[in-house]
């Protein structure tokens, strides 16, 4: 019966960590920031709020930009063109009806 070749056992190194405390002036900051779990949960509340909104608002400039952009240049495509006139007309009905 054939044996198993194992690799050869190695030693465990120690890993380096690098801690960055960053925004706190002293090891007393963080420590008092990270032990209340209160304000770590309102902290990332409003960091992940941010986040959102400010993903929102760029994507709903970028899209609008991106429509406005393919309005202007693909209308006179023969077959794209005909779908951004129906498109951008059904848009503007829309529009003229919540005025």
């Amino acid at each position: 019966m054939p044996t198993k070749k194992t690799a050869p056992a190695t030693q465990a190194r120690p890993v380096n960590i690098e801690f960055n405390v960053g925004e706190f002036e002293t090891m007393q900051d963080f420590i008092k920031y990270a032990s209340s779990v209160k304000r770590l949960i309102l902290y990332n509340f409003i960091a992940g709020t941010a986040r959102g909104l400010g993903f929102i608002i760029g994507a709903t400039a970028f899209l609008a930009l991106a429509g406005y952009i393919l309005s202007q240049y693909l209308v006179n495509i023969p077959f794209v063109g005909e779908i951004f006139t129906s498109i951008d007309q059904w848009f503007k009905q829309n529009l003229d009806s919540y005025n």
